[in-house]
C-alpha cells in the first residue's frame, strides 16, 4: 500500500490501525559489529584453554547482543485511528493522540530516506511531554508512511545528509 502525496488522508485507508515493521537490519548490523570481538575471545579461549574467566569474556558479547535485541524488539509502535501508541519493555504502554500533538521532529543521521529518530511533543493535560522514537530498526516504508502523517506535524531536520 503506497500514501499518496505527503500521506494526505484521501489516500489513506479508513481504518488506520498499523503498526510499525522491524527489519533484519539492526540483527544484522550489531552481529557485524560484535563478530570481531567474538572471533578474538573465541581465538584466546583456543590459546589459553577453558579457563573461567575466558570462558566469561567468551560469553559476553552474546549476552550484550541479547540485551541489545530485547531492548530493540521490546518497542512497538502502532498507528491508530485516533493516536500513536507505543509500548516499551513490554511493560509501559503510553497513548498519544492526535489531538494532544503540538509537533514532531524528524531527525535524520546518513540516509535521507530513512529518519534516525522522531521526537514527538504533545500535552499531557497540564504537562508538555516529549517521546523520542528510534525509527532505524522499522521498516523504511513504514518509517516513510509514520513521517508523512499529517497529524504528526513532522519538522524534518536534514542532520548529517546533503540536500539534492
Amino acid at each position: 500500500m503506497k500514501v499518496g502525496v505527503c500521506g494526505s488522508p484521501e489516500h489513506r485507508p479508513h481504518n488506520m490501525n498499523r503498526p510499525l515493521r522491524i527489519t533484519r537490519r539492526p540483527f544484522v548490523a550489531i552481529g557485524i559489529v560484535l563478530s570481531p570481538l567474538v572471533l578474538l575471545d573465541l581465538l584466546n579461549l583456543v590459546r589459553h584453554g577453558l579457563r573461567s574467566d575466558l570462558v566469561l569474556a567468551t560469553i559476553a558479547p552474546f549476552l550484550l547482543y541479547a540485551v541489545l535485541m530485547f531492548t530493540i524488539c521490546s518497542t512497538h509502535v502502532s498507528v491508530v485511528d485516533d493516536g500513536i501508541d507505543v509500548s516499551t519493555y513490554l511493560l509501559f504502554n503510553r497513548f498519544i493522540p492526535f489531538a494532544a500533538i503540538d509537533h514532531s521532529e524528524v531527525q535524520i543521521v546518513a540516509e535521507r530516506d530513512h529518519p534516525a529518530f522522531v521526537s514527538v511533543y504533545y500535552r499531557d493535560g497540564e504537562k508538555e511531554r516529549t517521546v523520542t522514537l528510534s525509527l532505524k530498526p522499522y521498516n523504511r516504508d513504514d518509517v516513510a508512511w509514520f513521517c508523512a502523517l499529517p497529524e504528526i506535524k513532522a519538522r524534518i531536520h536534514p542532520g548529517l545528509t546533503r540536500r539534492a
